[in-house]
């Protein structure tokens, strides 16, 4: 079955692939096939695997897959830690793949449930998949930043300040001053250290 047999080959491409050789291999793309209409018999964090083995070698899976992982997974999300739902929605900024808005409801659901327990770049990779996939409309992406502002702003005397925005990804942080005045800072200096902070990249 898919869970005694296809997720452990996930599982061994995800930790050892590095490069995209597999995205163009037929056997890939039946095994992909394989699980598609299997996806309901896994549990989250099998469905995660899956997605974020996609990912990780480059193969974008088709949409008919994607259709039956949104419908698997949207009622599962719940039972995720803030680890995999941040992995979750990095995975589909990887493969440009934009979740339809009833399994994001879903995800913004859990994620704030989970959101005292996201660690800082936990936050930050989830906003820059926002960013990837051109959900700043989401209604999670207030909440993540506003923790993430408030977090930065509780360290900006401290040296951890510079930790907290060094986590973030140059683009993520790019695009977030890019769009500060949609998404301000509340602390106009904030918005200068952060400046800084990207021209020491």
């Amino acid at each position: 079955g898919v869970q005694t047999c296809a997720l452990p080959i996930f599982r061994r491409l995800d930790e050892n692939v590095t490069d995209n050789s597999t995205a163009a291999d037929p056997r890939f793309a039946g095994l992909l096939e394989f699980t598609r209409t299997r996806l309901n018999d896994l549990d989250a964090r099998a469905l995660i695997s899956l997605l974020h083995c996609c990912s990780h070698v480059r193969a974008v899976p088709p949409a008919a897959w994607m259709d039956a992982f949104w419908e698997a997974s949207r009622a599962k999300l719940l039972s995720l830690d803030p680890h995999a739902l941040s992995n979750t929605l990095w995975a589909c900024g990887k493969l440009n793949r934009t979740p339809p808005a009833s399994w994001m409801q879903a995800f913004s659901k859990a994620t704030t449930a989970a959101l005292s327990r996201f660690t800082d770049q936990g936050i930050a990779n989830t906003l820059h998949a926002c960013t990837l996939l051109a959900l700043w409309t989401s209604p999670i992406v207030a909440p993540l930043w506003h923790t993430l502002e408030s977090r930065m702003l509780s360290a900006r005397q401290t040296p951890e300040s510079d930790v907290l925005l060094g986590q973030m990804h140059l683009f993520f942080l790019s695009s977030l001053i890019g769009r500060h005045g949609t998404f301000s800072f509340r602390d106009p200096s904030l918005l200068a250290r952060a400046k800084q902070v990207r021209r020491s990249y």
